[in-house]
């Protein structure tokens, strides 16, 4: 096989259509593992969420009522093993989490505020065990949805 020398390598359109090319693969994964880190956070909230609830009524169960539930009880039990902030716990892509009764006493709630949209949306359409999934619209960039127990 003979070479010419005006052909001796590759053209600078072969190199830019690889380049593109390259380019647009690199874009795509971005994107995609964006999504993913969306969806890891939204399920590390899930499985926070679903502990604290759990905790929750393990910790009250003696009881009729959750007259005398509070973060202070919750956080000094380690319900989460996680530290407690200022009487909430931090929340994965969020800002907080927090418990509190509803109700009178009769029920609990727990709180995630700071969601971006996004997150919010996925957690929304997860199976929940030991709430109700949540009912409040995903607007903006900070939204707050709250969990009733079952």
């Amino acid at each position: 096989m003979s070479i010419s020398p005006n052909e001796s390598g590759r053209s600078l359109i072969e190199m830019l259509a690889v380049i593109s090319i390259i380019s647009i693969i690199t874009v795509g994964a971005v994107n995609g593992l964006g999504y993913a880190n969306r969806l890891f956070r939204a399920t590390e909230i899930q499985n926070d969420v679903e502990a604290l609830a759990s905790g929750v009524i393990d910790l009250y169960s003696w009881q009729r009522d959750y007259n005398n539930l509070n973060m202070t009880t919750i956080c000094d039990n380690d319900i989460l093993m996680r530290d407690c902030v200022n009487n909430a716990f931090p929340a994965p892509g969020a800002d907080t989490i927090i418990v509190q009764k509803t109700g009178g006493g009769d029920s609990f709630e727990i709180v995630v505020t700071g969601l971006p949209r996004l997150t919010c949306n996925a957690l929304k359409d997860k199976k929940w065990i030991y709430v109700q999934a949540p009912t409040e619209a995903c607007n903006g960039d900070q939204n707050t949805l709250s969990f009733a127990a079952n």
